[in-house]
């Protein structure tokens, strides 16, 4: 698998809409902004792009750049790119009006603005093509491990959120337990303890795996501080966890659909008495039927 530049152009536009419309006089860029109690279809979408504070753009166009093109490589790595591009479609053209419409429901009196939760969305799509790169690249784990490190990180916001918000502790209990069946179902499986004994992975594998989830955890932290309310300002937490939330759950259901649609069709597939592969049981990883549909996207 390789990167295209096409790929690398898809990526840069979304920070290149940003700076553009941070071009914008202010007065423009407040009638974008979402207006809790006179929401629109318009400022419902625009606001996800506004800024009126150059430290505000900056910190969302530096969390953009350190977790969309990690997705993006671990996606490309595992032969997953399809997945990738799901994901920033979707993220892009519909969670602005979901995330929005979420957002009304609690009506006050001010107005919203920043590409923050759909971050957080690109975040919650790092355990799925993390696990799947991990499998890929070391074995003894699939696609069904995603959640572990999903509720890790809800768990860290539970944690991080505990002195002002009063279900921060409830959220963290629940995380663990939500998470301890599969801790204890990928430590309990013998496949991974071999794996790990036995991988041998080409050098950088281990350390992108590595920085990925500490990508992870500083996003996190940094979404979450322990003082949301800042000069004239109060961060919204809420839209950080429906996006952190709706991005994994997203992204793991339809992937983890289309797997189990694949692995149904394979086994129901038809088999050829000469001892060839079935038509559609041919063995091949989901890995190689990926990266066989990107190679013909290329011609």
């Amino acid at each position: 698998m390789r990167v295209r530049v096409v790929d690398l152009l898809a990526i840069a536009s979304v920070p290149a809409v940003l700076l553009g419309v941070f071009a914008l006089p202010r007065s423009t860029r407040l009638a974008l902004a979402l207006r809790y109690v006179e929401p629109s279809i318009q400022t419902a979408y625009t606001m996800h792009f506004v800024h009126l504070q150059v430290e505000h753009l900056l910190t969302n166009v530096v969390a953009y750049l350190l977790a969309v093109p990690l997705v993006y490589l671990l996606a490309v790595l595992a032969g997953r790119r399809r997945w990738f591009y799901a994901g920033f479609v979707t993220y892009l053209a519909v969670f602005p009006f979901v995330l929005s419409g979420l957002n009304v429901i609690l009506p006050r009196a001010r107005i919203g603005f920043g590409f923050s939760g759909l971050n957080m969305a690109f975040l919650g799509l790092l355990p799925v093509v993390l696990t799947a790169y991990a499998g890929d690249a070391f074995g003894g784990v699939d696609l069904d491990d995603a959640p572990l490190l999903f509720f890790a990180g809800a768990a860290l916001v539970g944690i991080l959120t505990a002195s002002y918000a009063s279900a921060g502790p409830l959220v963290a209990v629940g995380a663990v337990a939500a998470g301890a069946p599969y801790l204890h179902r990928m430590v309990a499986r013998r496949r991974l303890r071999r794996a790990l004994r036995d991988a041998n992975p080409a050098v950088g594998y281990a350390e992108l795996s590595i920085g990925a989830i500490l990508v992870f955890v500083a996003l996190l932290v940094a979404a979450f501080p322990a003082h949301p309310v800042g000069e004239g300002s109060v961060r919204n937490v809420y839209l950080h966890v429906l996006g952190y939330a709706m991005g994994f759950i997203v992204s793991f259901a339809t992937f983890r659909l289309q797997t189990w649609r694949r692995s149904a069709g394979q086994v129901a597939g038809p088999v050829r008495t000469d001892g060839g592969a079935a038509s559609r049981g041919d063995g091949a990883s989901d890995a190689d039927r990926d990266a066989a549909d990107d190679e013909g996207f290329e011609g």
